[in-house]
């Protein structure tokens, strides 16, 4: 089974993509939380987006996310 991690990133950081890029050539799969209307999201990566603003809503995304799909560690 491929490990599993979330990676919640500011919108447009520009280290989430060589990040996904250093994770898929390990064989981890990439969760990506960010805020903003589109979230930086590869096409070998799901995306989900959160506010920061609102921790506790956000924590319910995450922790749905986790039920469906879930994650190794959290970076």
């Amino acid at each position: 089974m491929m490990s599993r991690l979330l990676l919640i990133a500011p919108e447009a950081s520009y280290h989430t993509a060589s990040f996904q890029a250093a994770c898929r050539s390990l064989g981890i799969e990439v969760i990506l939380a960010s805020e903003g209307r589109f979230p930086i999201v590869s096409s070998q990566s799901v995306g989900l987006r959160v506010d920061f603003s609102k921790l506790n809503r956000s924590l319910r995304v995450i922790e749905t996310a986790y039920r469906k799909m879930s994650f190794d560690g959290v970076i």
